[in-house]
């Protein structure tokens, strides 16, 4: 069994209107010594040394010998009315859009 350390980074960028970006960097799957692989631990996917892909939850991920780097893809819309509006994801489009909370099938 091959032991695999996790890692979290956690940035956070803000623009000078306010807007605030949040990005999480997540350093997992560190390999050892002969690790030819990575394995992304949101689909169980094996991926190669050297070679990037985004993941089913929108992260894009680049698999090296130092490890595996995961980003977040989606960026979530600023929500100016948090009471009636909400961010939904959509992990096909790898897109957040701010819908209504009552009707999620209208945009806010």
């Amino acid at each position: 069994m091959v032991r695999q350390q996790n890692f979290l980074k956690y940035f956070v960028l803000i623009f000078p209107d306010n807007f605030v970006v949040h990005i999480f960097l997540f350093l997992k799957n560190t390999p050892f010594l002969g690790q030819t692989n990575c394995i992304d631990e949101t689909d169980g996917s094996e991926h190669g040394m050297d070679s990037t892909w985004t993941n089913s939850q929108c992260y894009k991920c680049h698999c090296s010998s130092t490890g595996m780097t995961c980003c977040d893809t989606i960026v979530p819309p600023s929500n100016p009315n948090p009471t009636t509006c909400t961010v939904v994801y959509d992990y096909q489009t790898c897109q957040a859009n701010l819908v209504s909370r009552d009707d999620p099938s209208l945009p806010c």
